[in-house]
């Protein structure tokens, strides 16, 4: 617990954490009263399965509001500030310039200047910005879900939708440590994984592909840039190394872009970062060990691919 010098704070939290507690309990045990009265009653007033499914409505309706009421707000009410206290308190061990905010993240134009999904959202959250200067790298990073949306139409005329993952995870931002003009994309390398030789072949149907010296780093990704100089200066042996590394530890579908001396960078995560969890203490110090443990996957990027080594005028 050394992070928080003043242990009030916790304790408050705690608090909280046990009034939102209470109020879900609470919740689960008034809302199946709720629902043997109103199931039941509707069935016994009018003995008709429509009696059942209003007694069902009224039932939904109610229970959604208590639930609400009870468990929700004071859930909400503890867990913004357990993330804007603890996340932030943390967040000072590495850099006193870096803040947090909940509710904030990274606009979709950004997530989608980057270049690393071409699919356009029909559907897009954010959340948890992290944001300001890490030793001497300028970062943002936020957590992203984007989602498309399909329909679809059965023979007798009924319509129906489905919801799809484009990107659901972490999306870093960095200020990169040369200056560049050009724009390069890294992606996975799908076909080659999927087709081998045959792949590869595929890959070069499409324009401005680039060709690395390093077998490792051309079997893991496929890079694309109109300007092969500058990815070399980009794209150093040393910095391919280091890729393959982040790659080993956020696994095979991490994408990378750079573009306007900045580097852009997502890896999927199905678990939501960065949140308490309502039936663990506020002061628990497994907990505050793996918030500090997610937040040290993203900042410690930048230590990894060295990014504060600043290079020829870049300052």
């Amino acid at each position: 617990m050394s992070h928080f010098k003043d242990n009030h704070l916790l304790v408050q939290l705690e608090q909280q954490r046990l009034v939102a507690l209470r109020g879900k309990s609470k919740a689960l045990t008034i809302i199946p009263i709720i629902a043997i009265i109103f199931l039941g009653g509707g069935l016994l007033l009018t003995k008709s399965f429509m009696g059942l499914i209003i007694g069902l409505l009224v039932t939904t309706a109610i229970g959604t509001l208590l639930y609400n009421q009870l468990a929700t707000k004071h859930f909400n009410t503890f867990r913004w500030n357990f993330k804007r206290h603890v996340i932030s308190t943390l967040l000072q061990s590495w850099d006193e310039r870096l803040k947090h905010e909940p509710n904030r993240g990274i606009t979709e134009k950004t997530f989608r200047a980057s270049g690393l999904y071409k699919k356009k959202s029909d559907r897009y959250k954010t959340e948890d910005l992290i944001h300001g200067t890490y030793k001497k790298t300028q970062i943002q990073c936020a957590e992203i879900h984007s989602e498309y949306e399909t329909h679809h139409s059965d023979s007798d005329g009924s319509s129906s939708s489905s919801w799809h993952t484009i990107f659901k995870g972490i999306f870093l931002i960095a200020d990169f440590n040369k200056h560049f003009r050009t724009e390069v994309t890294v992606l996975p390398d799908v076909a080659e994984r999927s087709f081998g030789f045959f792949g590869k072949k595929l890959q070069g149907l499409v324009g401005n592909l680039q060709y690395l010296e390093n077998p490792d780093f051309e079997k893991a990704f496929v890079v694309r840039s109109k300007d092969p100089v500058e990815t070399r200066y980009i794209l150093t042996p040393d910095f391919q190394e280091r890729l393959l590394h982040v790659r080993k530890v956020l696994g095979p579908d991490i994408r990378m872009s750079f573009k306007n001396s900045n580097f852009f960078l997502t890896f999927p995560n199905k678990h939501n970062h960065f949140e308490p969890q309502l039936n663990v203490p506020a002061d628990d110090q497994s907990q505050i060990n793996r918030l500090k443990n997610e937040l040290g996957k993203v900042i410690g990027l930048i230590d990894t691919l060295d990014l504060n080594t600043r290079i020829w005028t870049k300052d």
